[in-house]
């Protein structure tokens, strides 16, 4: 089955907000929004990187210098 992406909200300090949820079913993104509050913050959203060809390489070089001034 395809993923798809679901879109779900919460209040927070009394406001809502929105995240996105990939997955295979309705059933799946619940069970995925549920495990969230065991998760926690990897690191900050920085671009989204369009795939286009030679995209890897762009992707890795911008990666590469955004971690020379971490």
């Amino acid at each position: 089955m395809a993923e798809r992406t679901y879109v779900a909200s919460y209040w927070f300090a009394g406001s809502r907000y929105c995240t996105k949820v990939v997955a295979s079913s309705w059933a799946e993104a619940e069970a995925k929004l549920g495990a969230m509050a065991l998760g926690q913050i990897d690191g900050e959203w920085v671009a989204d990187i369009p795939a286009v060809p030679a995209g890897g390489l762009l992707a890795r070089a911008l990666c590469f210098v955004r971690n020379l001034f971490q």
